[in-house]
């Protein structure tokens, strides 16, 4: 294996066991936030134990590793080509390896041939620069997060929102009320305002690229962005949906993309803090007795729930029993996709 191989193999393992810094800075910081003995507290106790188990173990934060998207700035005369022979050998051996799920599959025949190469997986971004150094950045794009996303085109009659910052901000509030506890929160937004439906999405994908405690440089932007997590904070959604004070961790906002004349269409992503490597949730789901189809989980009778009252984890077990007592077996499924790691 040449240098290039391994260190796309290593960046693949990092992306999908080891959360980065500034996220887990804002996870710690959203654990100090919330009330002794809630549900929203424990989620975030069982998120923090998760994060720990995947890096010590070496393992998939969650899941779900979703769609691989490659972002690589490089110099003029890169071997592009040479590039992706590696990054599709070093996706083949990190599924091989069990960094990555074997979550790829044909969108016509729904073939799974376990190695998530295909048309279009990886995801490949190629930037050209001046400098002489090449850098490749990673994003590990859960489901969950990626069927949360929007687009919404201003002016906006039912919210009430026209072609400025307060229209996007309307809209951006209306896009974090409609994932509530969707799209495995807290979570951060990418956004971008301007440009044609493929270029807003693809701009507000490398939002995610920031760092959770940078400032925009646009003084405007950074006032909508602090504002928008403020806002997002209060509205008691909660980490998972639970309620609480941390729905959201950091919202990322592009402006300046040249949109036709008379238009103003943006697009707003979510990223799943936890939502960054799988564990095979099929297995314990099949112990726990639910049955892994969605569709299927409001039919779940409660009397063959007993495996899940075995949970070392003290927390985890109270919080499973509060969850039952509401009802929620749909949220509860969702809570376990992640928190069972921490709880073995």
């Amino acid at each position: 294996m040449n240098v290039l191989s391994h260190s796309l193999l290593e960046l693949i393992r990092r992306a999908s066991a080891e959360i980065p810094d500034d996220v887990h800075r804002a996870i710690l910081a959203a654990l100090e936030r919330e009330k002794e003995r809630t549900i929203a507290q424990s989620a975030m106790q069982i998120i923090e134990q998760n994060i720990a188990l995947a890096k010590t173990k070496s393992q998939p934060i969650c899941q779900d590793t979703g769609t691989i998207i490659f972002y690589v700035e490089c110099p003029a005369g890169f071997d592009q080509i040479g590039f992706e022979e590696a990054a599709r050998g070093a996706v083949k051996l990190a599924t091989g390896k069990g960094f990555l799920r074997q979550n790829s599959v044909d969108s016509l025949t729904g073939v799974n041939d376990g190695t998530n190469l295909g048309p279009g997986s990886p995801v490949i971004h190629f930037h050209q620069h001046r400098s002489p150094e090449t850098a490749v950045r990673l994003i590990l794009k859960g489901g969950g997060c990626e069927n949360v996303g929007a687009q919404y085109a201003l002016p906006n009659e039912k919210l009430k929102a026209n072609r400025d910052l307060d229209g996007c901000r309307r809209a951006i509030l209306d896009a974090v009320l409609q994932a509530q506890g969707k799209g495995c929160g807290p979570g951060i937004l990418g956004v971008c305002i301007g440009g044609d439906r493929a270029t807003g999405y693809e701009c507000s994908k490398e939002q995610f690229l920031r760092l959770l405690d940078d400032h925009n440089p646009n003084a405007e932007l950074d006032r909508l962005e602090q504002d928008i997590v403020s806002t997002a904070n209060k509205l008691g959604i909660g980490p998972m949906g639970f309620g609480g004070q941390t729905e959201m961790g950091r919202i990322a906002v592009q402006g300046g993309q040249l949109a036709c004349q008379g238009e103003l269409d943006y697009a707003v992503e979510f990223l799943g803090v936890e939502q960054l490597g799988p564990q095979s949730l099929c297995v314990y789901a099949n112990c726990l007795n639910l049955d892994p189809i969605a569709t299927n989980l409001g039919r779940q009778n409660p009397d063959r729930l007993g495996p899940m009252w075995a949970f070392e984890d003290r927390a985890l077990s109270e919080l499973v029993q509060d969850i039952v007592r509401i009802g929620s077996h749909s949220t509860l499924y969702n809570l376990l996709i992640f928190a069972i790691t921490a709880s073995r």
